[in-house]
Parts: C-alpha cells; sequence; structure tokens
C-alpha cells in the first residue's frame, strides 16, 4: 500500500524567536539609532526589518516563494535592494483576496 503524504502545517511565522524579537524591538531600536548616531540607518535596512514582520504573513499578501534560496542557502545573500539579507523580500506578491 502506497503511503499517504503528511497533512499540510501551514508555517507559523508569527511563532518564530526572530519575528518576536523585531516585533518587541523594531520601533525602540529605530528610535535609539535615531536619537545617538549623526546618520540614521539606510532606509533599507528599516525596510527589511519591517519585512520581518510581514513575511508570510496572509493578511499583508500572500507570498508565491518566500524562500526562494532554496533549504541550507545562506540568508546572507543579496535581496531585492541589493544590500541586506532578506528570505522574503525578493519574493513576488500576490494580492489577498
Amino acid at each position: 500500500m502506497a503511503r499517504l503524504a503528511p497533512a499540510y502545517a501551514p508555517r507559523r511565522p508569527t511563532e518564530t524567536v526572530l519575528y518576536g524579537g523585531v516585533r518587541a524591538h523594531l520601533e525602540t531600536f529605530l528610535a535609539h539609532t535615531r536619537e545617538t548616531y549623526e546618520k540614521s540607518l539606510p532606509r533599507y535596512v528599516e525596510k527589511e526589518f519591517r519585512s520581518v514582520l510581514k513575511c508570510g504573513v496572509f493578511a499583508h499578501g500572500f507570498l508565491m516563494a518566500c524562500f526562494t534560496r532554496g533549504p541550507g542557502a545562506s540568508i546572507g545573500s543579496s535581496s531585492s535592494s541589493g544590500h541586506s539579507p532578506s528570505i522574503c523580500s525578493s519574493a513576488p506578491r500576490v494580492a489577498a483576496g
């Protein structure tokens, strides 16, 4: 008898340590950098942090291929901006229905 594929288990990106850390500390971190340093962070850095909070969350749109780099690939490779790591920003987005 053929084995059945395991039941689909959707990702839960909002339950990851990365998501929780970014969600809890992003605004404080950004305010600290604005107040402490002469130059603020480059826009692409803030954009990448904010993209972590949207990645894989259907309310922000459906990502066709969030992990475009494949399993085991380095997250340190370039993203859509060509500067910082992101596992989602280079994926095409399709509006949620």
